[in-house]
């Protein structure tokens, strides 16, 4: 009777440490997952509720105008939107406008209606100016990619 009360008591001893190691070694990868999740999950609810379009696109001379509108339910830092990427290509030419770069193509923005507070909210709209050395006439997609990579594109004309 003895040897089975020790038999017994080692067996949950046993049972006790091995439950408390297997906790000890899953415990942190779940919790590294349940973080991975967590961050994809608040990038692809920013990409769902951020969405925009060109509403108007004109040229004059070297210069390619474009008004996007938020048309999203998220407002967009404007230091954010300085990582976005401007795009114009056609069938046989292809540019990535810099950023306020020193050559061309370079492309600037202003927020044409925006309360000032440093966001680009939704129903405000930002006029998008690429400058070239020279644009050859022809038919060109211009295409606008957001730093979370979230994008526009619309079709014009030289």
């Amino acid at each position: 009777m003895a040897r089975e009360v020790i038999t017994t008591s080692l067996l949950v001893i046993a049972s006790v440490v091995a439950v408390a190691a297997l906790i000890n070694a899953v415990f942190p990868s779940i919790h590294k997952m349940t973080s991975s999740f967590n961050s994809l999950a608040n990038n692809m609810e920013e990409k769902i509720e951020t969405d925009m379009d060109i509403i108007f696109i004109t040229t004059n001379g070297n210069f390619v105008y474009f008004w996007v509108k938020n048309t999203g339910s998220s407002k967009v830092s404007l230091s954010y939107f300085n990582n976005s990427d401007v795009f114009i290509y056609s069938s046989s030419n292809y540019w990535r406008a810099v950023f306020e770069g020193t050559s061309n193509p370079r492309w600037n923005y202003t927020v044409e209606n925006g309360d000032g507070d440093g966001y680009w909210d939704s129903g405000e709209t930002i006029k998008v100016t690429v400058e070239f050395d020279s644009l050859p006439s022809g038919e060109y997609k211009v295409t606008l990619v957001l730093y979370n990579g979230l994008s526009v594109s619309d079709i014009f004309s030289v």
